[in-house]
Formats: structure tokens, sequence, C-alpha cells
């Protein structure tokens, strides 16, 4: 009877198993499926950000959440966490800070299971006071795994961007297509995707009405300060500060600072 088996046949096999590994491997990558981001410029040169955000979970690095690090790469950048949510539910969220970066750590005590989710984190960035230079704004901000696919919009609510430029780990350019619809809105996507550890970047001009009238009425001032200075017998003063502000949310944002300096005739405040 002849061998119904030919001596190729475990080489066979062994390929098929490789082939299957590999094709399971492959699938339970973690990676960033999908990744949008849009930025809204608003009239105060605060910045509104939506990320929404697309993983491929295994269990392995994205056990419970993701982490997402801004860079602090100028005087007086701050920002103000929104929300986040995880498939359109409420996701809780720990901010941790430094002198060059905050991280939101988004997820609980919970292990997610294998597969995609949808993270959405709103986040609002507010720049130094008067700052009407160009803006650099880190979209990926250096992220540890490789995307897919990534989108970027950029719409400016107040004047017009007159240039928006991309540069990817330090380089002008990339391998992306850049439209726009008027002066006030650009859009970019990325090709082929994006390796872990790249960086990319939007360089954006934004130009606004200039004049010192519109410039001195995006400024955030003490309209006016009337203080009542009452002088009594025991020799006790009795002061009554009226402080009216403008406020855009910038500096002034739950409240102000009133700083009473010590001095040497005073015997203390009260």
């Amino acid at each position: 009877m002849p061998d119904r088996f030919p001596a190729s046949c475990p080489v066979m096999i062994f390929l098929i198993g490789l082939a299957l590994t590999v094709s399971i491997v492959a699938t339970a990558q973690e990676r960033v499926l999908d990744f949008k981001s849009s930025l809204v410029l608003q009239p105060n040169h605060t910045l509104d950000v939506t990320e929404t955000i697309t993983v491929h979970s295994s269990g392995i690095s994205i056990k419970r959440g993701i982490f997402r690090t801004l860079s602090i790469n100028e005087t007086n950048l701050n920002y103000q966490v929104l929300g986040c949510t995880r498939n359109g539910s409420e996701e809780p969220y720990v901010i941790d800070r430094n002198n060059t970066s905050l991280s939101i750590q988004i997820g609980s005590s919970d292990l997610l299971k294998p597969g995609e989710h949808t993270y959405v984190i709103r986040y609002r960035v507010y720049r130094k006071p008067n700052s009407f230079q160009p803006l650099q704004w880190p979209v990926t901000g250096n992220w540890s795994l490789a995307m897919d696919h990534l989108e970027a919009e950029v719409i400016a609510t107040d004047g017009k961007l007159s240039a928006f430029n991309v540069t990817l780990n330090g380089q002008l350019g990339c391998n992306c297509s850049v439209e726009s619809k008027n002066d006030n809105s650009y859009r970019m996507a990325v090709h082929g995707g994006l390796k872990p550890g790249d960086d990319l970047t939007l360089q954006v001009n934004w130009e606004t009405d200039a004049s010192p009238t519109r410039s001195w009425e995006n400024t955030e001032r003490i309209l006016s300060f009337k203080s009542l200075l009452q002088v009594h017998d025991d020799r006790t003063l009795t002061v009554t500060e009226k402080i009216n502000v403008q406020s855009k949310g910038v500096n002034i944002i739950h409240g102000i600072y009133r700083e009473l300096l010590p001095q040497a005739d005073l015997g203390g405040y009260e």
C-alpha cells in the first residue's frame, strides 16, 4: 500500500502553523486604529481640543485604559480637562502634572475586554496672555503605539489661518494630504500610518485683527479699581476695595487674588 503522507508533509504542516501564528500575532498587536484630533482656536486664543482615539487592546499594555501625555512647551501653558469617555460612557481619569508635561490616565481598576475601544478626550488649552505668535501643536505627543490612521483639523473662530504645515519627527512634510475649505479651516490626513514614537506636529500661522483697539479688547485687565480708606480714632483702618475686572478665561478663571504686603507700621490684617 503506497504511503499516503509524503515526506514533505510535516514541513507543509509546520509552514501552515507558522502562517497561522503570524496571523494571530498580527491580529493581537496592540495599536491605535484611528486617531482624530479637532482643534478649535477661540477668539481669546485658548484652544478647545477634542481627540477621538480608537485602540485595539490585547491586555498587554492596554489593560485598564490609556495614557495621554501632553507636553508643556510654552511659558504659562496650562490645560483643563473637560471630560473623558470610553465607548460612549463617561470614564474616570487621573491627572499627573509636572513642569514639562501633563499626563491623563484614563480608565479604572477593571480590566478591559480584548478588542476595540474608542476614547474621547476633551480639554482646553490656555496659552500665555496676549499670545498672538504662530501656533505649533504636537498632535501625537510621541505615542508608544503604532497608528494605522490619523486625521487632524484646525478651525479658527476668529481671524484666519494664513499657513498650515506638518512636521514629522522635526522634518517638514510627511506622507499626508492637506485640504482647506476656507481661510479659517484646515484638515490633514496621514497616509500609511505612523510608527511607534513618531512625533507629528502642526505649524499654524494664525492671523487676527491686530489693531490696538481689538488687541486691547482681547486682554484680561482691571477695568476699574476703587479704594476707600477710613481712619478711626483707635488708629485702625477700614479699607473697602471695589475691583472690576475683565475675564477671558485665561488667567482669571475661578476668581482673583489680592495680595497685601506686610508693613512694619501695621499690626496686621483682618
